[in-house]
This record gives structure tokens, sequence and C-alpha cells, in this order.
């Protein structure tokens, strides 16, 4: 009887540390204590040298905003969360088109941190402060751009996502 226990008693705890690591995240930690988060559909930055940039001197480059949606704070938790999940696909996409259109602006305190993001071939860059791998799962991309589609940000986004779980 107490083998059973034991075991038991293991997998909460082995499910409790797995479900405390996602708010250990910095990422995570620092989406969920901005100041503000703002969703962005921009004109194309990257795409020649001297292409216009979406921050410059830690500021957002309003000239190239298209389109923008200020999350609350239920919506910056779901966002952190989508973008902390761990990559388990075998294979990554090696698209490298990289014309972002899309993007992420993070204000705490006056400064400025972003992810830019081109959703046609699933890659983005970010401001220095941010350490993550673009390398996100497909059912995450799929997820990530959902989330934009929801909040009416549709300039230049690649064909309708239909398999993609709703993610209010």
């Amino acid at each position: 009887m107490a083998k059973p226990a034991i075991i038991f008693l293991l997998c909460i705890g082995v499910m409790a540390n797995v479900l405390a690591q996602v708010p250990k995240n910095k990422l995570y930690q620092k989406i969920t204590q901005a100041d503000s988060v703002i969703l962005l559909s921009h004109l194309t930055t990257y795409e020649l040298i001297g292409s216009p940039r979406l921050v410059v001197q830690n500021k957002l480059n309003q000239k190239i905003i298209k389109e923008r949606y200020r999350l609350n704070a239920s919506e910056m938790d779901t966002i952190a969360r989508i973008l902390v999940t761990p990559n388990t696909d075998r294979e990554i996409k090696n698209n490298r088109c990289f014309m972002p259109h899309h993007g992420i602006v993070i204000y705490k305190m006056g400064k400025c941190a972003f992810l830019d993001i081109c959703f046609t071939c699933q890659h983005f860059v970010t401001s220095k402060d941010i350490r993550l791998s673009d390398e996100l799962s497909e059912q995450t991309w799929k997820m990530l751009e959902q989330f934009f589609r929801i909040r009416g940000l549709r300039y230049e986004l690649p064909g309708e996502v239909s398999d993609a779980n709703e993610v209010e």
C-alpha cells in the first residue's frame, strides 16, 4: 500500500515541478511583468540593407506601423506561455525569406524589448535582452499566428490558418 502512495506523491511532485518551470522562465517573467505589451503589424524590416527597423534607439519606429493591439494581463500570460512552449518537433523548418511584418513590443520602466516576426518563414529576431531561439514547433507557430489573427492583426499574414488550436 505504501508503494502506490509513494509513486503517486512522486508523480505529483514531478508535475508540480514541470508546471512551476514556466513562471521561472525569464521571457515569461519579462512579458507578464511588463508595463505593457503591444502586438504590431508593420512594413517589412530586414528585407534589404538599410531597411527600416522596428525599434530604433529604444523607441518604436512609428512610421512603419500598420496595426497595433495592446494586450491585457490575461493575454500577456497567454502569449508568454505560447513563446516558451518547448519544441518537441523532430524537424525544423529552414525557410529563410525573412521579411518580418509582425512584432511583439514589451515595455518596462521606459525600456523597449521586442521580437520582430516573419510568419512566412517562421523566424524572428529579438532585442539583445531577449534570449529565445526562433526554432518553435510547427504547432507553436500556428498558435502564435492565430493569436495575432484573433486580435485583428492581419496585415501581410500568410493564408488562413485552419488547423491551429484557437488561442483566446
